[in-house]
């Protein structure tokens, strides 16, 4: 079994020696009238400014890629293929086409609609009377029904 008393020994010597040099440092600071804790608190709120500042940087840095990505998505679109942005292009004026003429569609469809019911009345009495008028011709009522009648 090996002893692990030198590792130990040389952290103890490292930790010895940070602690003499941070009393080294308080004692000069002492002697200028500076207290080791204000300049603890100075570097706590820089530190707190900084990693605010680093916050944003990093919002508006991901907001960047966004728009990064979307304007790649649209030259992939516009820089690929030609007859596909000239069918996307085509496309699209068929739309606005189609909904411009949906609206004369909808008027001349509610025309034909008023003009349709004075018509199908029409019809229905003509084929009223056609029918009256075969029966009549087969003699499907006789003579003296039709007199007393």
């Amino acid at each position: 079994m090996r002893s692990s008393y030198p590792k130990e020994w040389a952290a103890w010597q490292v930790l010895k020696n940070g602690c003499d040099a941070a009393n080294t440092a308080e004692a000069a600071l002492h002697q200028f009238g500076i207290d080791s804790q204000v300049i603890t608190k100075s570097l706590a709120s820089s530190v707190e400014t900084l990693r605010n500042a680093s916050e944003e940087a990093l919002r508006q840095k991901v907001g960047l890629e966004k728009q990064q990505k979307a304007i790649e998505d649209q030259l992939r679109f516009f820089a690929g293929d030609p007859l596909e942005v000239i069918r996307w292009m085509k496309l699209k004026e068929r739309r606005e086409l189609l909904a411009e003429s949906q609206a004369h569609r909808k008027v001349l469809a509610t025309a034909f609609w008023l003009m349709d019911i004075p018509t199908l009345a029409a019809c229905v009495a003509m084929t009223t009377t056609a029918i009256l008028r075969l029966a009549l011709l087969a003699e499907v009522y006789s003579p003296r029904s039709l007199i007393q009648r």
